[in-house]
């Protein structure tokens, strides 16, 4: 599906954040970032290529809140003062339409290039590896791109309970559906367990979805270390990829459990050859089909 279909998505999305509208009105993150603009879909898409969704978690604490006094542990419930003040700032800082805060190229971003973000946390270099792995790919060029669950990231690391993770997950995980609709992609590929439960209860499967993800309760997913790499196929013909999440912490440290508990994932004597098996998943899937 072309791109224009997913810009209108985006620009809705957008707009609602902008104005605090429909999903975004009432959501506890919605000023947590301290009046910074919210992680949108990376990637230019044709539809002369196949395309490779990855969904990811959230965004992260990436860049510094431009609203320092807001956005901080003390401040999780927002005032009428403070939302007047946020609004008024994303107004004067944020156009009414969001070209120019989106990248069409992963490679742009600091996920894949290498770049650190605005606090000094280096990015993971897992992403870039998955990158080039599909990039570098024998019998396909494929289309990229990669979204969050959830859009804006937060300003501070806090526990699901206290920052009210879940509330803010239950608004935004509402716009995956049209997105992923929109995108039509030929394959998925889920990062860590929230993004995999989320894009599971999404859709019905040919041979039924893993047992380890509870969709009635996508948010709380659990099993990524059984059901990395395994493809399952909708009904409507995507497959869907499960992962362990590309940020360096959560992969140095589900990447051993995943290939000692899996006997199908012996040949895998490397991190990058982890990358390189999405691929290989990825092409036979589309050939066969």
């Amino acid at each position: 599906m072309s791109g224009d279909s997913i810009d209108e998505h985006l620009q809705e999305i957008w707009s609602n954040w902008r104005d605090r509208n429909n999903q975004c009105q009432g959501c506890p993150h919605w000023g947590n970032g301290g009046g910074k603009a919210p992680h949108y879909g990376v990637g230019q898409i044709t539809d002369e290529t196949p395309t490779v969704a990855f969904v990811g978690h959230e965004g992260g604490r990436s860049g510094n809140p431009a609203l320092e006094h807001i956005a901080n542990r003390e401040t999780l419930d927002l005032s009428e003062g403070q939302v007047k003040e946020i609004k008024e700032y994303i107004r004067e800082s944020y156009p009414e339409h969001f070209e120019n805060y989106r990248a069409t190229d992963l490679m742009e971003t600091g996920m894949c290039n290498g770049d650190l973000t605005d606090d000094g946390t280096p990015h993971s270099p897992y992403m870039r590896a998955c990158y080039d792995a599909f990039r570098n790919g024998d019998n396909n060029e494929y289309g990229l791109y990669f979204t969050n669950i959830k859009k804006c990231g937060e300003s501070y690391t806090f526990d699901e309970t206290e920052s009210k993770s879940k509330k803010a997950a239950s608004r935004c995980i509402k716009y995956l559906t049209p997105e992923l609709k929109r995108l039509a992609p030929e394959i998925i590929v889920p990062f860590g367990n929230k993004a995999a439960g989320a894009v599971f209860s999404k859709y019905e499967f040919k041979d039924g979805c893993p047992t380890n993800f509870d969709v009635e309760h996508a948010y709380d997913a659990g099993g990524i270390v059984s059901e990395s790499l395994k493809l399952y196929e909708t009904k409507n013909g995507i497959g869907i990829i499960p992962s362990i999440h590309f940020s360096e912490f959560y992969f140095d440290s589900w990447f051993p459990k995943v290939i000692k508990g899996r006997d199908d994932l012996q040949r895998i004597k490397s991190k990058s050859d982890y990358w390189e098996e999405l691929v290989t998943i990825s092409d036979k899937f589309l050939r066969d089909g």
